[in-house]
């Protein structure tokens, strides 16, 4: 497909308008800022000059009209795909001169998805990509040149109809030359999220990291983790920090310079922290370390007390030494979890293709048991998965009438377009077991309000406060996509 001039007063890159899109579900509200689109931002103006750059996720029809974009590119999950190629057709529809691309997870695992009004798809870790992209385009005003394209490594295209997949690009071997994300540009600063590493060492059936950051993790250095944390108090003094690496806790050394790091400049005590875990890695000689943090909740995977599921689901991981997780470490996790007082949320699935009702009920009184607060969800195929070839294979997706927009991540109490995977139940009888999760979810809950309050009362006030506050925000912006 070819580009035509846009403009010829475009002459200089601060003229040149580039709108960076986060395709969303308004049904699902969240506050988190969508970093990886910060990155790109970051990385173009370090790497290719002074673009003038614009965010939006909603009422995107209104500010292509008076942004005028050059450049639009748009960043999804799969779920969200379907409303990326309907933003996508409208940017087309508004001026066909513009430059679409899309990237992120979507996209990475599913190349030959790329819709026809999307000029570049972007696979894997974008900044290097997209800036190129971005500079070729500017070199040749805004001509797409296929034979330049061609020798981008990660891009996805259109050259006369027939779509181009060049191949892969290695990833980038020191996180550190990446500038933090643009976070100015995102305007969220209510709760603010970092992400110190990329990839995770273990292989579970339902996650797509391990084919879109490869088969290990790669660190941002401590002292990088610890700077960003600092520049982020001094500008918008979050109350939490929230680091969303797929694991955070399998790096212990690093842990420790990091917790060092924070307490030399006494920033350990001003902020809670949140992050993701694995019962595996909860051990008295993390805690030890960390101990030190304010730490607001660790979000563990503990996904089913059977162990059989337990084995199937969650895998070894890719390097020797990263057994298979067990129920009893999911035991001791919690019991080392509340002798240190430390606050924690499990995260459950019901669902799985092995799962009976009776394997199911195993976690339910291990919920039940152990009083774990926590969030139940109903197993999903993604793209990228065991999972979803699973699912290819017993003809559950891929159909004709296949939309993405059903991989509704399983929190729905009924969705008659939803994926039952599971070779023993039927989506009835799933759905009547997952109703079952929901209301012992509230009952727990609500007995742990007390307990926070008890515990610490200047958190659970701010906690609950912004639970509601969020809430509000959301749906005060709950406005049309387009």
């Amino acid at each position: 497909m070819q580009a035509e001039l846009i403009g010829k007063e475009v002459l200089e890159k601060r003229n040149v308008n580039i709108l960076l899109i986060n395709a969303i579900d308004e049904a699902n509200p969240t506050v988190r800022a969508p970093l990886g689109l910060g990155y790109l931002a970051s990385y173009l103006r370090k790497h290719g000059g002074p673009y003038n750059i614009k965010y939006s996720d909603r009422n995107i029809e209104a500010t292509l009209r008076e942004f005028k974009p050059n450049v639009v590119c748009i960043s999804c999950v799969s779920v969200n795909y379907d409303r990326a190629k309907a933003i996508a057709k409208r940017i087309k529809e508004i001026n066909e001169r513009t430059i679409t691309m899309i990237g992120g997870f979507h996209i990475t695992l599913e190349p030959q998805s790329l819709d026809r009004n999307l000029d570049f798809g972007i696979m894997g870790e974008g900044e290097e990509i997209f800036c190129k992209i971005v500079e070729s385009l500017f070199s040749n005003n805004f001509n797409i040149v296929t034979e330049e394209i061609k020798k981008i490594s990660g891009v996805i295209f259109w050259d006369n109809g027939q779509l181009v997949i060049n191949p892969g690009r290695g990833f980038v071997k020191d996180l550190d030359t990446i500038p933090p994300p643009d976070r100015e540009l995102l305007g969220n600063h209510l709760y603010s999220t970092i992400v110190t590493s990329r990839g995770c060492v273990y292989k579970c059936v339902y996650c797509t990291t391990p084919n879109m950051w490869g088969n290990r993790v790669r660190f941002h250095s401590a002292e990088y983790v610890v700077n960003e944390i600092e520049c982020l108090y001094k500008k918008y003094k979050p109350r939490v920090i929230y680091i969303q690496d797929d694991l955070f806790t399998i790096n212990f050394p690093r842990i420790r310079k990091i917790v060092d790091l924070l307490k030399e400049k006494g920033l350990n005590k001003k902020i809670y922290f949140t992050f993701l875990g694995r019962s595996n890695n909860i051990s008295e000689e993390f805690l030890e370390i960390v101990k030190d943090l304010k730490i607001d909740c660790i979000n563990i995977g503990f996904e089913t007390a059977n162990q059989e599921i337990l084995t199937k689901s969650k895998g070894a991981g890719h390097t020797e030494g990263f057994h298979h997780i067990t129920v009893e470490d999911h035991i001791n996790a919690i019991k080392l979890l509340n002798k240190y007082k430390i606050r924690y949320c499990g995260y459950f699935m019901i669902g799985f293709p092995w799962d009976t009702k009776e394997t199911i009920m195993e976690t339910y009184d291990f919920i039940k048991k152990y009083k774990v607060r926590g969030i139940t969800f109903k197993v999903t195929p993604f793209p990228g998965t065991p999972l979803w070839d699973y699912s290819i294979d017993r003809g559950l997706v891929k159909g004709e009438d296949f939309s993405y927009s059903q991989l509704q991540h399983g929190m729905k109490l009924v969705d008659e377009n939803e994926i039952c995977l599971s070779e023993h139940l039927t989506i009835k009888e799933l759905n009547e077991l997952y109703s079952k999760f929901k209301k012992l979810e509230k009952e727990i809950g609500r007995k742990h309000i007390l307990k926070d309050f008890m515990q610490d009362p200047k958190w659970a006030f701010n906690y609950y406060f912004n639970i509601v506050l969020k809430t509000k925000l959301f749906y005060d912006k709950k406005k049309k996509i387009l």
